[in-house]
């Protein structure tokens, strides 16, 4: 992704985290901490939202808990 990102662009990511470790459903765990290893040093990783998004559907799966997190990634630069 960031060797598709030109000088000021903005891109909101959106990811969930279940909290459940021997869950290994879809989708995929993608951490904060994750998040930031993988964008953080060339980009700027805001964390804009966190919620539970746990539905009734999900709840049948029993993953523990759907955290939604939502980014605002932006490249760094010399000025940041």
């Amino acid at each position: 992704m960031i060797t598709l990102m030109a000088k000021g662009c903005r891109y909101l990511l959106d990811t969930l985290v279940c909290t459940k470790t021997d869950f290994d459903g879809l989708p995929p765990k993608i951490s904060e901490s994750e998040t930031r290893n993988l964008f953080g040093h060339a980009c700027n990783v805001h964390l804009l939202d966190s919620s539970d998004k746990l539905t009734g559907n999900q709840k049948l799966w029993d993953p523990g808990c759907f955290i939604e997190e939502v980014h605002l990634i932006t490249l760094k630069t010399d000025s940041s």
